[in-house]
């Protein structure tokens, strides 16, 4: 499934910035949760405290049936949340493998 979301990632969530390939372990208000891969427009870098749009491609679109336009997630690595998001659009059905 692919999605474009806008992410916040938290000042004092990570140490080191992401970039495109970036795999975060999203999770639903639901608590459902997926790993996906971020695509990111127009920079190479997004540092902690920054907020963008980009692409996530989901690794398991089936375990994101309760997520719908305009639904929130948080990302976490390990049991840290690293940045929260939002749905802006529900783009294709293409898995990641």
């Amino acid at each position: 499934m692919k999605l474009k979301v806008e992410i916040s990632l938290l000042k004092n969530g990570r140490i080191n910035p992401i970039k495109v390939g970036y795999r975060p372990h999203m999770v639903s208000v639901g608590g459902q949760g997926d790993f996906g891969v971020i695509e990111i427009f127009d920079k190479n870098i997004i540092n902690p405290g920054e907020t963008f749009e980009g692409i996530i491609l989901i690794a398991n679109p089936l375990i994101f049936k309760e997520f719908l336009e305009n639904s929130p997630f948080a990302i976490y690595e390990g049991k840290k949340i690293v940045g929260t998001g939002k749905i802006l659009k529900i783009l294709g059905e293409k898995a990641v493998h």
